[in-house]
Formats: structure tokens, C-alpha cells, sequence
């Protein structure tokens, strides 16, 4: 059976080291001293692997999730995914990991993953036109929170609200991206939740945070 959130903030360290085992690999390992920690177990040629995503609640139960399947996208192609905490040497060791070589990778694998082609080069535009010019050159993480909700403030600024919505999701898919191939170690998107105004269409109820609206990438 799948985890929720009362379930986890209510387990209780009993002495010795346990699992709790969510779905598709993920599980919870709660350790004597009362740490809860996020791992995933896969398979790479035939070989079992384990993989750390971080300590719970500074990783929700979501974020958890949502890395997982980053990680499972890459492990389908055989390419071995990082933990946060390896990510902190990668990411020293690549001067050159901008948000706009990791934004063009990461479509880039997409695109391998045959999604549409036409869904993909609006991503790109977005990109190009609201957040390259802004965060482009900067390193994974250097970019934090304030300064990812400057550039998504820029377009809300516009009016097209819709638009601030879809590029912050976009935004959070690449650091995510970015953290299960070792070369950042956290999301700042998720820490947006309510600094936007919700916004209602034809295509969406109202919108309170960018994961709601699914995945563009």
C-alpha cells in the first residue's frame, strides 16, 4: 500500500532500522535515532542499486515521488541517476552546469523519449524568451528561490498568469532533472507554493501550485 503524509509523520523509531515501502521502488528508511530517509531501489543490468533522494520532511512525500520517476526515466536508458548528495561534488567538478546547458539536456532527453515535438519547442520559446536571459548563465545552485520567483514575478507582472504557472513547472521539471543526474542538489520551485496568483481557464481549474497543472516536459 501506498504511503501518505499522516502515515509517515506519525511513524515512531522502535529500536532498529525499518523500511516502509511505498511504490515502484521508493521506501522510507527509518532509522533507530528516528531519521526517516527517501531511497529508491532499481536495477541496471541486472544488478541491484540503491539510491538516496534525502531526509524527510525536507523532501515531501511529492517531491520524493516526483524524483523517483526522474530517476526511473533515467535508469530505462541505463544511465545510473545521483544522489543529492553526490550531486554536491559533481556539480563542483562541471563549472559549465548553467541552467541553460541542463534546460537544453533535459529537452534533449525528452525528445529521445519521443515526446511531441511540438509540446518540446514551446518549452524551448518559453524558455528562451522568459528565463534564459535571466538565469541562463547561472549554475544550478547559485539559482535559489528569490531569484527563480523574480523571473516567474516578470511574467505574472504581464498578466499572463497561465503562462507564470507553466514556466515555473517547466522550471521545476529541469531541477529535478538536474538533481537525479547529480548536478544540483534541491528544487527551489517547490518552494513557490502561494507566492503566485491562482489563475482559472478553459483548460485548468484553479491553479495553486505549478505541479498541479502536470507535466510539460
Amino acid at each position: 500500500m501506498a504511503l501518505n503524509d499522516v502515515t509517515i509523520r506519525n511513524v515512531k523509531p522502535n529500536g532498529r532500522a525499518f523500511k516502509l515501502k511505498d511504490s515502484d521502488g521508493l521506501f522510507l528508511d527509518v532509522r533507530p535515532s528516528g531519521k526517516k530517509i527517501w531511497r529508491v531501489r532499481y536495477w541496471i543490468k541486472q544488478k541491484e542499486n540503491t539510491l538516496t533522494l534525502g531526509e524527510y520532511p525536507a523532501v515531501s512525500l511529492k517531491d520524493a515521488r516526483i524524483m523517483r520517476d526522474e530517476a526511473r526515466k533515467l535508469i530505462v536508458i541505463g544511465i545510473r541517476p545521483e544522489s543529492p548528495k553526490q550531486a554536491n561534488s559533481s556539480a563542483q567538478e562541471q563549472p559549465q552546469n548553467t541552467f541553460a546547458n541542463i534546460a537544453q539536456e533535459c529537452l534533449d532527453q525528452r525528445r529521445k523519449e519521443q515526446r511531441s515535438e511540438k509540446t518540446l519547442s514551446g518549452v524551448g520559446s518559453r524558455l528562451r524568451r522568459l528565463v534564459l536571459p535571466f538565469i541562463g548563465n547561472m549554475e544550478m545552485d547559485q539559482i535559489q528561490a528569490p531569484t527563480l520567483l523574480q523571473v516567474i514575478k516578470r511574467i505574472e507582472a504581464k498578466g499572463t498568469l497561465e503562462t507564470a504557472h507553466r514556466v515555473l513547472n517547466i522550471c521545476g521539471q529541469i531541477f529535478r532533472y538536474a538533481i537525479v543526474t547529480g548536478r544540483a542538489v534541491r528544487d527551489p520551485s517547490s518552494d513557490q507554493k502561494g507566492a503566485l496568483l491562482s489563475v482559472k481557464s478553459k483548460h485548468f481549474s484553479t491553479i495553486t501550485t505549478p505541479r498541479e497543472i502536470g507535466p510539460l516536459l
